[in-house]
Parts: C-alpha cells; sequence; structure tokens
C-alpha cells in the first residue's frame, strides 16, 4: 500500500512539471514580463491601391526597410544595396540615326533657287539681244537649272560677289567681251577645263548661286594641287554656294574615279591650309580674270536696266525728243510770223 502511494506521488510532481509551461504561455506569470512579439511595419498606399505588404522578418528578428510603394502602389526592385542607377537620358539622332557623343548634326545651308519664269522675264527686258543670245546658248547645255540666284537686279547688285568682281561691266555685253579675252588668257590646261568643262560639270547647274560652274567644276578642280587655286578654295569653303556645289560634286563622285581623285586633292590642299591657320582672301589667281568666275546669270540680272529693252527706248526717245524739237521750232517760227504781220 506504500509502495503504491509513492508511486502515484512521483506521476502527480510529474504532470505538474509538464503542465507549467503551457500554462505560463497562456498566461502572464507573477513576476509580471512577457515575451516581446516581433512586429512588421505597416505600409501606408494611397488609395485606391493595391495593398502592400512588408516581407516576413527573417531568423534574426530583423527587417530590411522595404522601399515605399511609387503611385501605382507597387514597390520597385532594388539592386543588392538598395540603390538604382539611374538610366541615361536617350540622345538625339541626326539622319542617320546615330549621333557622336559631343557632336550636334550640322546640315549644308540650302540655296534657294527664285522661280524660273521671273527671273526670265526680268532678264529678257532689260539686255541686249546678243547679250540673251549668248545666254540663251550656254543655258542649253547644263541638265539643271541654276541654284540660287536673284529676282531683281538690286539684289544682284548687293551679293558680296558681285560687289567684289562684278562692278567693272556696265553691261552683259561688256561681261561676255571681257570673258572671251579672259579665256585666252589662262594656262592651257585651265583653259580647257573652262572652254571644255567635264561631263561632272554639264551634269549639273551653270552656276551656285553667283559662282560660275565652269570655274568651280572645271578650273578649280582641274588645277587643285596648285597653290593660288587652292588658296581660293580654302577662302570660300564655309560659302553656301560652294558647301552646296561641293555636296553634288561628292555625290556625283561616287560613280567617277576621276572627279573622286581631284575632289580629295582639293580637299586635302584645303585641310593643309586650315592647319595652318592660313589667312582668307578674296584674290583670285594671277591668270583667272573675275569674268570667268561671276556666273552669267549674275551679269545679267545685275546690269538689267531698270526691267525695260533699253536698246529699243532709247533710239524712240531720242526720236521722239528730235520730233519735239522740230514742232516747237516750227511752232516759233509761225508766232513770230503772225507777229510781223501785226
Amino acid at each position: 500500500m506504500a509502495h503504491r502511494n509513492r508511486i502515484l506521488t512521483i506521476l502527480a510532481a510529474l504532470t505538474l512539471l509538464v503542465g507549467m509551461p503551457a500554462e505560463a504561455a497562456s498566461t502572464s506569470s507573477n513576476s509580471g514580463f512577457s515575451k516581446p512579439s516581433i512586429s512588421t511595419p505597416s505600409t501606408r498606399a494611397p488609395s485606391p491601391t493595391p495593398s502592400y505588404h512588408a516581407p516576413p522578418p527573417s531568423s534574426h528578428g530583423f527587417t530590411k526597410p522595404a522601399p515605399p510603394p511609387d503611385e501605382m502602389g507597387l514597390v520597385p526592385r532594388t539592386q543588392s544595396q538598395g540603390f538604382s542607377k539611374p538610366s541615361p537620358p536617350p540622345a538625339s539622332t541626326g539622319n542617320s540615326g546615330f549621333t557622336k557623343p559631343g557632336a550636334t548634326p550640322t546640315a549644308t545651308p540650302r540655296l534657294t533657287s527664285p522661280p524660273r519664269s521671273v527671273v526670265d522675264a526680268t532678264i529678257a527686258k532689260g539686255q541686249s539681244k546678243s547679250a540673251l543670245a549668248q545666254f540663251d546658248a550656254e543655258r542649253q547645255r547644263y541638265k539643271a537649272p541654276p541654284v540660287g540666284g536673284f529676282t531683281t537686279p538690286a539684289a544682284a547688285q548687293q551679293s558680296p560677289v558681285w560687289r567684289q568682281y562684278g562692278t567693272r561691266w556696265r553691261s552683259a555685253d561688256d561681261y561676255y567681251a571681257a570673258r572671251r579675252q579672259a579665256e585666252g588668257r589662262l594656262p592651257a590646261p585651265a583653259r580647257v577645263y573652262y572652254s571644255q568643262p567635264p561631263a561632272w560639270v554639264s551634269a549639273g547647274p551653270p552656276s551656285y548661286g553667283a559662282f560660275s560652274s565652269h570655274f568651280l567644276g572645271g578650273v578649280l578642280l582641274g588645277m587643285a594641287g596648285t597653290l593660288a587655286y587652292d588658296q581660293w578654295a580654302y577662302s570660300h569653303h564655309t560659302d553656301p554656294a560652294y558647301m552646296q556645289w561641293h555636296e553634288d560634286m561628292e555625290r556625283q563622285a561616287q560613280d567617277n574615279a576621276e572627279l573622286r581623285d581631284k575632289l580629295a586633292t582639293l580637299d586635302a590642299r584645303v585641310a593643309d591650309l586650315q592647319t595652318q591657320h592660313a589667312p582668307v582672301t578674296d584674290k583670285l589667281p594671277d591668270d583667272v580674270d573675275p569674268s570667268l568666275v561671276v556666273a552669267p546669270e549674275t551679269v545679267m540680272m545685275a546690269t538689267t536696266k531698270s526691267g525695260i529693252n533699253w536698246w529699243v527706248w532709247v533710239p524712240l526717245t531720242l526720236i521722239v525728243l528730235f520730233l519735239a524739237f522740230i514742232g516747237a521750232s516750227i511752232m516759233i517760227a509761225h508766232n513770230r510770223g503772225k507777229g510781223s504781220y501785226a
């Protein structure tokens, strides 16, 4: 009996020992201490947006702060250090779709050609028959109309090329006479390039702005490598007319090896002069007369006589003045005769 009571006592003690932790976990102990609980940070999301839940705590009881949601209620992805590298802004592109870093795309300035009807009408009203005949015959040799140009005599007279080279001619007839003489004074190679220009000259327009294509595409390219001609090209290589001519020559040079070589020679010499910071000058080579440089159309427009056919109206005006003088003389004589009879 005593042995039985001892066993029951041991079982009761074991029961008390096992039940105490469970009871302590469900109720507060007498010491007033409770195990702290881990709380998750709450995130306030704009309304209406999807709900946002912070990630669960790690095994060490610490949670890395998460970034706040954006306007759409979404949490942005971050790298391992919590930092996102900003994306560079897209670079602007030119016509080719590619822009060299730090470079600004540039385009060749384009010359605006006036309506041919306006130019032809203005020239026809103020030039001699011989000048018009030469002018029209020359234009038939080219496959394209002039590039650029002027619509009034005043505009042509104010152009830098005319003011530099053209003020010496009082009429288009004077210009054509001076040009015929100047061709004979050219050195033999240059004379051939001017009087019998290569195919790339006749394949384009007769002029670019106030410059003659005979000079640019014939003499200037033909004499490339000669210092005086290279200096003129260097001094004018930023002129819009020169730039547009050069652009057209580059286009034709893609299918013409001879033109490609001559253009490369000229460009190399211009680049050398740029490197040397050579002075810019309007001086022509000693054997080149201005009449070989200025475009015929510019001369025809600049020397137009106020839009009238002066070669017709000047003689008519003189005849009218003569008849008026005869009429006045007759009237005076008649009045004097009346006075004598009185």
